[in-house]
Parts: structure tokens; C-alpha cells; sequence
């Protein structure tokens, strides 16, 4: 494999691994809690388990309500130079 594809692909994972840890500190998880209860028991790899959790959360729509809470998020619409 070609080192930049390497480096794609990890930029990529890293990406996943932050969405994921958005989700986990920002949404409320009670609804897929026995699905990741599952995967927890499941896997010792850590890989995986992120793997298997970003899959759930594309599934349950988590990164989508994630991406609205932020669009509609008014003070981050407003910028230093509109104060001015």
C-alpha cells in the first residue's frame, strides 16, 4: 500500500474515532445502549469496537443530529467581524 493512501486512510480513522467520542459526550445513548453493551463484550481490540460504534451511530442518524445541533447553533453564526 502506498504511503499516502496510509495516510489517508488514518486521517480518515482519526476522523472516526472523534465523531464517535462527540456522540459518546454529547448524545443521549439510552435508545442503542444494549447494542453497545454488546459490542463492548465483544471486542478487546479497540479498533473494532470504534469500527462497530461508528456504524451504529451512521445507523441511529447520531452524526446528523450532531451536524444540526451545530448549523443551528446561532453564536457560531455570528463572527468577530459581524461584531465590529
Amino acid at each position: 500500500m502506498e504511503q499516502q493512501t496510509k495516510d489517508v486512510l488514518d486521517l480518515e480513522y482519526r476522523e472516526t474515532i472523534e465523531r464517535v467520542l462527540e456522540v459518546i459526550a454529547t448524545e443521549n445513548l439510552r435508545s442503542i445502549e444494549r447494542e453497545i453493551k454488546q459490542i463492548w463484550q465483544q471486542y478487546i481490540d479497540i479498533n473494532s469496537f470504534v469500527s462497530d460504534l461508528h456504524e451504529i451511530f451512521v445507523d441511529a442518524e447520531l452524526y446528523y443530529q450532531l451536524e444540526e445541533e451545530k448549523k443551528s447553533n446561532p453564536l457560531d453564526m455570528i463572527k468577530a467581524e459581524d461584531i465590529q
